[in-house]
């Protein structure tokens, strides 16, 4: 295998689906952990947030962020939110089901696009939520409510690149400086931004380069 996955990478399967590599390979197979669903991906049975695996020719793009600790922290904490679903054995029982989702691109580039206002201000808000939840053995309540919990009401569930953001944000709040952090290093509003966004946002961030 060409490819060394390590905890924390953000890997892409097919160009629109994002996940977080555990930085284990069982087998020929990159374990990560995701979520599934929600009518991105047609044909699949399997819709919310769980574990998954993939082998390398399946990814299509894979990304690391620059702090290794910040990385491990970040899948630490999307694991820690399945908790509440999985069996005796740590393994995800069922998928966790949500609603459909709806993509908003100016409000997912909003935040670094204008460093004002209710748009930057929303994207906080849920950033520390996702902070606050990051111990909690179960999902932040704006992944599956009508309302998030920010100040635009939306009725979106959560989908695989708003998980990987998630999942961040509460690390990089964690361990680089609160809402500055967020500012430097992944200032997007995780609940509406696709896979698209996070990959072009990706592309243009010095703390991510090419795994």
């Amino acid at each position: 295998m060409a490819y060394k996955p390590k905890a924390g990478d953000v890997v892409y399967t097919g160009h629109i689906h994002v996940a977080l590599t555990t930085g284990e390979v069982i087998g020929k197979k990159i374990q990560v952990v995701e979520a599934l669903g929600f009518g991105q991906m047609k044909g699949s049975r399997k819709q919310g947030i769980g574990f998954g695996s993939y082998e390398e020719k399946e990814l299509t793009s894979r990304w690391r962020y620059a702090d290794a600790a910040v990385a491990k922290r970040a899948v630490e904490v999307a694991q820690t939110w399945q908790r509440k679903y999985a069996s005796k054995e740590g393994k995800v029982k069922d998928w966790v089901k949500a609603k459909p989702v709806k993509y908003s691109t100016t409000k997912a580039v909003g935040g670094y696009l204008r460093l004002a206002g209710i748009v930057l201000l929303d994207a906080w808000i849920r950033a520390f939520e996702y902070y606050a939840y990051r111990n909690k053995p179960e999902a932040p309540p704006s992944f599956f409510s009508q309302k998030t919990s920010g100040l635009i009401p939306t009725q979106e569930g959560v989908y695989c690149s708003m998980y990987a953001v998630a999942a961040y944000q509460a690390a990089i709040w964690e361990k680089q400086g609160g809402w500055k952090g967020i500012l430097k290093k992944l200032l997007l509003d995780a609940k509406h931004t696709s896979p698209t966004e996070l990959y072009l946002y990706m592309r243009l961030n010095s703390n991510w380069k090419r795994a």
